[in-house]
């Protein structure tokens, strides 16, 4: 059996870290969120939480960086496999909706906007998320409106916080409903923004 590098150990630890994070943020929400249970839901002691880790906000961070970076690159991939527009959005839909099943990850969504507006320090590196997560929309509108061969009808910053605000909205609102409607409606207000 091969050892595993340092790199190699340190990055399970991780993901298993921000695994129980997620299940723990999303069950305790941020201020009942112990380190203590995301580190024994990991497997893990205190120590190894905060040998990879400064604080509960910087690992909620990451979370949110990794995932905003993994679905900006999935959409934006979306719009490069086809030049039918109906197909673009069928599959961006499909993509919304799978997201949406996400259930932990929209609550996490929501605890980590709520304390960006609670604690000052947290709310700074929260802005530099948002500007990085800012850029990555702005990329992907301008490639669908631009392979749809449309100019975006209001000023891109605009587009951007609606399109934030509209998925954390519908995450918020039908996420969590199980319903084949649900699917459909968040899909119907996903496509008529677009």
């Amino acid at each position: 059996m091969t050892r595993l590098s340092r790199t190699e150990s340190q990055n399970i630890t991780r993901r298993k870290l921000k695994e129980a994070a997620l299940q723990e943020l999303s069950a305790s929400g941020y201020a009942a969120a112990s380190v203590d249970r995301i580190a024994a839901k990991a497997g893990f002691t205190k120590g190894a939480f905060y040998a990879n880790y400064p604080s509960k906000q910087e690992l909620m961070l990451e979370l949110m960086r990794e995932t905003s970076m993994r679905e900006t690159v999935a959409w934006r991939a979306l719009i490069d496999v086809s030049d039918d527009m109906d197909a673009i959005y069928r599959a961006l839909v499909a993509r919304f909706d799978a997201f949406l099943q996400q259930i932990d990850w929209g609550l996490v969504m929501a605890e980590i906007q709520l304390q960006a507006k609670r604690d000052k320090t947290f709310g700074k590196a929260y802005r530099v998320y948002q500007e990085q997560a800012r850029k990555c929309s702005d990329e992907f509108l301008t490639a669908l409106f631009a392979k749809a061969g449309r100019r975006m009808p209001v000023p891109m910053a605009m587009a951007i916080s609606m399109l934030h605000s509209l998925a954390t909205g519908l995450y918020l609102n039908l996420g969590s409903d199980r319903t084949p409607d649900a699917s459909g409606r968040a899909a119907d207000m996903l496509i008529f923004f677009l």
